[in-house]
């Protein structure tokens, strides 16, 4: 990736974002349970509950979506109002 690929990261939307991340996951034996991440938080199952949950997988998983999507549009169109003379290179 060249330096240019990565310019995104340096704009002012993705300073003002807040790195906080809640990870769910199973306790299957290939998770590591030591990891640690200053803005990370990791919760496992209970064991043999992975099962039961994952029809109810696809609905959360929608609906997380469409509501990151939301406010990342948000947090965009307020930066945008910021800035009058905003562009945005894809």
């Amino acid at each position: 990736m060249s330096a240019s690929s990565l310019k995104w990261k340096n704009t002012s939307v993705i300073k003002r974002m807040e790195f906080h991340v809640f990870l769910l996951t199973d306790n299957a034996g290939g998770h590591p349970v030591d990891l640690y991440h200053e803005g990370v938080q990791i919760k496992f199952l209970p064991p043999n509950t992975a099962s039961l949950l994952q029809p109810m997988d696809q609905g959360v998983i929608r609906t997380f979506k469409a509501l990151y999507t939301g406010n990342y549009l948000q947090l965009l169109f307020d930066v945008m109002d910021e800035k009058e003379d905003f562009q945005l290179k894809v």
